[in-house]
């Protein structure tokens, strides 16, 4: 009866032991489960999905770029201050280089035309007026710029880039594109800036064109 008893017992224990492994696995194979699903994710996925992100946070930055060219190349053509952003301005008047105010404000197509001066611009992918059309509603990222042009002199014009406001004077950034020229490229008329800032409806971008420069400023950015 005792042994009986006994044997029982240990069937018993072995079922529950049985059932638990069975139990253990199940749950191991789950776990695995989880974790090949959970691969499938980025850190952002997930904190989205908790909740710690929201949908604008959790946003892949698009990388795009906008191409300004410029022509000043009539035969008596001079050296003109430029303003590629006018910031919220729309004289020319109204926008500085550094302490005097600019010539004349990009557009798309002749930005002066007169008998003894014609300056051409226009933007790429889109035109001029488009694009300040749309970062005065949207601030994107500049992350590089790339200079390519006729003449390597004109890399000597600061660019000064300077953000506005009604009620305090912030400054402004300058670049000397030829400070990033590299006597190991062959190519003396191309400069790369991988250069850091945003820009929006409230920043003004200046330079000087050269008598008979083109140019081509490349602005990649993300937003």
């Amino acid at each position: 009866m005792i042994t009986t008893i006994v044997i029982l017992s240990i069937v018993f224990v072995v079922g529950l032991a049985y059932v638990a492994v069975k139990k253990i696995r199940k749950g191991m194979e789950n776990a695995t489960k989880v974790k090949k699903v959970l691969k499938l994710f980025t850190v952002e996925d997930l904190e989205l999905l908790a909740g710690k992100k929201s949908l604008s946070d959790a946003r892949v930055p698009i990388v795009r770029s906008f191409t300004f060219t410029i022509h000043n190349l009539a035969p008596n053509a001079k050296d003109l201050i430029i303003a590629l952003l006018p910031s919220y301005f729309t004289k020319a008047s109204e926008v500085y280089h550094k302490c005097k105010p600019v010539d004349v404000i990009l557009k798309e197509g002749k930005v002066i035309d007169t008998i003894d001066q014609e300056v051409l611009a226009n933007g790429k992918p889109s035109p001029i007026d488009d694009f300040l059309k749309f970062i005065k509603s949207t601030r994107i990222h500049i992350t590089g710029i790339k200079i390519a042009l006729n003449n390597p002199d004109q890399f000597e014009n600061e660019i000064f880039i300077k953000q506005y406001t009604p009620f305090d004077d912030l400054g402004y950034k300058t670049i000397i594109p030829a400070n990033y020229q590299n006597s190991m490229q062959n190519n003396n008329k191309i400069v790369e800036i991988p250069h850091d800032f945003y820009i929006d409806g409230t920043t003004s971008i200046t330079t000087t064109i050269k008598a008979g420069c083109a140019i081509t400023y490349t602005f990649f950015y993300s937003y």
